[in-house]
C-alpha cells in the first residue's frame, strides 16, 4: 500500500477537512505538520477539524503550530494513538500582539487520555494556566502517561505547588522542560528522574523569603542526576551553592544560562556567572545570556583581581560581547562559547523576542557574529 508517512500543510489551505482527513487516512499518513497552514476562515477550519479527527486514527504524530486550546481537547478525545503531540503557540486570540500578552487557560490534564504519548510539547503564546474549575485533577493527571520520554511545558503561569507532584511518577523521562519553577515540589520530584539527559528550567524563585530553600533544593536535585548532559537555566539566580553544584557535574556537556538579576546587582551576578563558567572546563558548549542596554552594548562585571583579593575587595570592569567571549574562551579552550546580549527580559517565549546579536567563539573556528 502506498504511504505518505509525513505530510506538511505549510502554505496550504484546506477547504474541506472531512475529505482531507479521509485522504490522509487512505494514504496512511503517520506524521502531520500543520505549522504555517493558511486559513480561508479560521473558525470554519477549526470547527471542521474537530469533527475530522475521527477519520485520522492513522496519525501517530501531530505538530499543530498555532492552535486554540479547544482543538487540543478535541484531539485528546479522538486521536488516542498519538505518540507525539506538539503545540508551541497555544492561544485563543486571533493573532496580533495581544497573542503574546494573553495567558491561555487550558486543562492540560485532559491530555492524559493519550496513554501512548512518548513526546509532549506544549507552549502558550502568552503563557498557559489551568482553569479555575475543572473535572480533571489538573497536571497530576499526566502521571498516567507512563511512556513519556520527552515533556516540555515551558510557559506555565501561576500553577499551584501541588500540581507538580506528577513529575516523580514519570521515571522514564529523558528530556524535561518546565516553566514557572518557583515551587520546591518541582526540585524534590526531579531528584527521582534518574534517566534525565536534558533539563530546562525557566523562571526560578526570586522572592527573598523562599529563595534560599529553593536554591538548596535545586542544587541537590542537579547533582543527583547522573545521566544529565544538557542543562538550561533561564531566569534563575546564580549563587555560590549553584556555582558549586555546577562544578561537580562533570558529566555535563552543554550549558545555557540566563541569570536573573532580581536579587543582586547585575555586576555581581555577571561576576559570579563569569567565575563559575570559567571553571567548567569539561563543557563542550556554553551559552550565556546577559541583559544590557541596546544603546550602549556593554555590561559591567565585578571582578576579583589579585591585589583586591588580599583585602576581599572587588573591582568592576566594562565588557563588550567580543571581550567577554574572549575572556571566557581563554579559560575554556575546548568549549564552544556563545555570549548573547539581549535588550530586555520581556517575553522570552516570543520567537521575535531577541533584539540583539550574539558573539560566538569556538576553539577550532574564527570569530563569527550571529544575528538572531
Amino acid at each position: 500500500m502506498f504511504q505518505w508517512k509525513r505530510v506538511s500543510l505549510a502554505h496550504t489551505k484546506v477547504y474541506d477537512w472531512e475529505t482531507g482527513a479521509k485522504f490522509l487516512s487512505e494514504f496512511n499518513c503517520r506524521h502531520l505538520d500543520m505549522r504555517g497552514i493558511k486559513h480561508a476562515d479560521k473558525n470554519r477550519t477549526w470547527h471542521q477539524l474537530m469533527t475530522a479527527f475521527g477519520h485520522m486514527t492513522c496519525l501517530r504524530s501531530v505538530n499543530f503550530g498555532q492552535v486554540p486550546a479547544g482543538i487540543l481537547r478535541a484531539a485528546s478525545e479522538k486521536l488516542d494513538h498519538l505518540q507525539t503531540l506538539i503545540a508551541e503557540e497555544i492561544t485563543d486570540k486571533d493573532g496580533g500582539t495581544d497573542m503574546w500578552k494573553s495567558t491561555t487557560k487550558f486543562d492540560i490534564g485532559k491530555l492524559s487520555r493519550l496513554t501512548e504519548l512518548q513526546r509532549l510539547h506544549l507552549r502558550g503564546a502568552g503563557g498557559l494556566t489551568l482553569p479555575s474549575f475543572s473535572f480533571s485533577n489538573g497536571l497530576n493527571e499526566l502521571a498516567s502517561l507512563k511512556k513519556l520520554t520527552v515533556l516540555s511545558l515551558t510557559t506555565l503561569r501561576d500553577i499551584p505547588n501541588a500540581e507538580f507532584e506528577f513529575l516523580e511518577k514519570l521515571v522514564g523521562l529523558q528530556v524535561l522542560e518546565l516553566g514557572d519553577c518557583i515551587h520546591n515540589t518541582i526540585f524534590k520530584c526531579i531528584c527521582q528522574l534518574k534517566n534525565l539527559k536534558t533539563l530546562r528550567l525557566d523562571r526560578g524563585q526570586t522572592s527573598t523569603p523562599f529563595y534560599r530553600e529553593s536554591s538548596l533544593l535545586l542544587t541537590l536535585s542537579l547533582v543527583s542526576l547522573p545521566l544529565l548532559t544538557t542543562l538550561e537555566l533561564m531566569f534563575f539566580p546564580i549563587d555560590e551553592s549553584l556555582a558549586d553544584a555546577l562544578k561537580k557535574m562533570v558529566q555535563l556537556r552543554g550549558l545555557i544560562v540566563w541569570p536573573s538579576s532580581l536579587l543582586l546587582q547585575e555586576s555581581e551576578i555577571n561576576g559570579l556567572a563569569l567565575s563559575t563558567l570559567k571553571a567548567l572546563t569539561f563543557l563542550r558548549s556554553v551559552e550565556w545570556n546577559i541583559v544590557c542596554n541596546p544603546v550602549k552594548p556593554q555590561v559591567c562585571v565585578k571582578l576579583q583581581n589579585s591585589q583586591a583579593a588580599k583585602d576581599h575587595a572587588y573591582a568592576s570592569a566594562m565588557f563588550s560581547q567580543d571581550q567577554l567571549a574572549c575572556k571566557l574562551q581563554e579559560c575554556l579552550p575546548k568549549t564552544h562559547v556563545t555570549i548573547k546580549f539581549v535588550s530586555s527580559p520581556g517575553n522570552v517565549e516570543n520567537p521575535n523576542f531577541y533584539k540583539m546579536g550574539g558573539t560566538s567563539l569556538d576553539c577550532n573556528t574564527t570569530q563569527n557574529v550571529r544575528l538572531i
